[in-house]
């Protein structure tokens, strides 16, 4: 009995193949939610502006490999139509806490905050540092697209590629075989019938 030629290489292979193809589907997903925030973004520096009041002000740190890092989250209410709304920011990280209170240093509880909210549900809401320059946006998504869809192609190439090899052609049937032997026997008699008349003719 065969045994299946079937290493740890194939196994790797077939494991990295069908998570690519899984994982690229999921990033293609998300980078199309990342691209629409971002786009959101961008069309708030559009939207009206009010002022919102901070009410609080929380400088959290957070593990990044062997680095710890720290952000501000700046929690904030505003008001619609006499009626109150939350929001939050986070910004980015840097090294050091230090940094994030020197940057928000003229930020505190109770102070103004400016934010644009979507006219026709105030609930979406950007702080003017969410608005960044419309070519920013366009290089992330666009970039996380293209990402996504290397990596998705990637894995549908593998899992083809290993279907590929992994296929056996079905066996053919008895019947098939014999008149396959057949054939081959009437050839090989009539390949010597053709010899033998050559060497008399010669």
């Amino acid at each position: 009995m065969r045994k299946p030629k079937k290493g740890v290489l194939g196994f790797y292979v077939s494991v990295v193949s069908i998570l690519s193809f899984i994982g690229g589907g999921f990033a293609i997903y998300f980078s199309f939610i990342y691209g629409c925030s971002q786009w959101q973004a961008y069309q708030s520096q559009y939207w009206p502006h009010t002022t919102a009041v901070i009410e609080k002000i929380d400088f959290i740190s957070s593990k990044h490999k062997s680095k710890t890092l720290f952000h501000a989250q700046i929690d904030y209410r505003y008001f619609v139509a006499h009626q109150v709304y939350r929001g939050e920011y986070q910004s980015s990280s840097t090294d050091t806490l230090a940094e994030q209170q020197e940057q928000w240093a003229a930020y505190s509880v109770g102070g103004p905050l400016s934010v644009a909210y979507q006219s026709f549900n105030p609930s979406v809401v950007f702080t003017r540092f969410d608005q960044h320059p419309w070519w920013l946006h366009a290089i992330k998504s666009v970039g996380l697209l293209l990402f996504s869809l290397l990596v998705f192609c990637m894995g549908g190439v593998l899992c083809l590629s290993m279907l590929g090899i992994t296929y056996k052609e079905p066996r053919a049937s008895k019947r098939e075989r014999a008149d396959s032997q057949r054939e081959c026997r009437v050839n090989a008699i009539a390949r010597k019938k053709a010899q033998g008349s050559l060497r008399k003719k010669a």
